[in-house]
């Protein structure tokens, strides 16, 4: 799929979203670094890969993975530092490190372990093989409560999610679910399997994409009508999306925090 190399880019984010913040009436304000730990870890195939772990400390009441779109730039760049974070993202003011932590759950942003900087595209077993282990190694060493297990991904992360590794893993999650923005897709038909009537009762599957996120390029909000549409014909009880009118690609970056607050605090009262 050579014409959907460039799709997903995240290059150029964080100019793009500083100078929108100024649409969305959010200055941009210098925030206290938020302590994380970055660390590598190779899988059993071979796979390998730079991670970022931000403990919640002792509560430990989940987990949330981070995988970003292409470039990996807010993997790579949208940290707490010297420089301005622009809100939400992955560790800005309101973002998905500032709405986690605050409910007790760590964050893991994952780079993807393709040389592309891209989750969806190609070696998708093996990355699915490389989640799967990196999830035992952070419940090991940094005691991560994978129990309650939440999936967050941005564009190419959230196709990942939606298409590839929640279809094979969904019925070894326990509770939580995903959430994905700026798109995400339906499996093909090289997935085989099937989802346990356990998964479908009780996992939450959350989607918001930009009602203006659809160009000739990459249409991101029919992708995630389609996953909506197969993922509600597969039996899943639990699902919730929205598409907000006034975001685009890029500008949902700035509710990513918002989001994933209203879909924890909602799953922990149906608990």
């Amino acid at each position: 799929m050579p014409d959907k190399l460039s799709r997903r880019s995240t290059i150029g984010l964080m100019a793009t979203i500083a100078s929108g913040a100024l649409l969305h009436h959010q200055p941009l304000r210098a925030s206290a670094a938020t302590p994380n730990t970055s660390f590598s870890f190779t899988a059993s195939n071979g796979f390998s890969s730079g991670c970022r772990f931000y403990s919640a400390g002792a509560t430990k009441s989940g987990l949330v993975v981070y995988l970003d779109g292409d470039g990996q730039q807010l993997h790579d760049e949208d940290h707490d530092g010297d420089d301005a974070n622009f809100p939400g993202g992955l560790a800005g003011p309101g973002s998905i490190v500032e709405a986690a932590l605050a409910r007790g759950h760590d964050v893991l942003s994952v780079r993807t372990p393709s040389a592309d900087g891209m989750w969806w595209h190609t070696d998708l077993d093996a990355k699915v093989t490389y989640l799967t282990e990196l999830l035992r190694h952070v419940q090991v060493t940094y005691g991560a409560n994978t129990a309650a297990l939440w999936l967050v991904g941005y564009s190419g992360g959230s196709e990942f999610i939606t298409r590839y590794f929640f279809p094979h893993r969904a019925n070894d999650i326990e509770t939580g679910g995903f959430l994905v923005f700026g798109g995400g897709d339906a499996p093909g038909s090289e997935w085989k399997g099937s989802f346990s009537q356990y998964a479908k009762s009780n996992l939450s599957l959350n989607l918001v994409t930009g009602g203006q996120d659809r160009t000739a390029d990459y249409d991101a909000l029919g992708g995630a009508q389609e996953t909506v549409a197969f993922y509600r014909s597969a039996g899943f009880e639990h699902m919730w999306s929205t598409w907000p009118g006034e975001h685009d690609h890029t500008s949902i970056t700035h509710d990513f925090g918002t989001y994933l607050g209203i879909v924890i605090d909602a799953y922990d009262e149906d608990e």
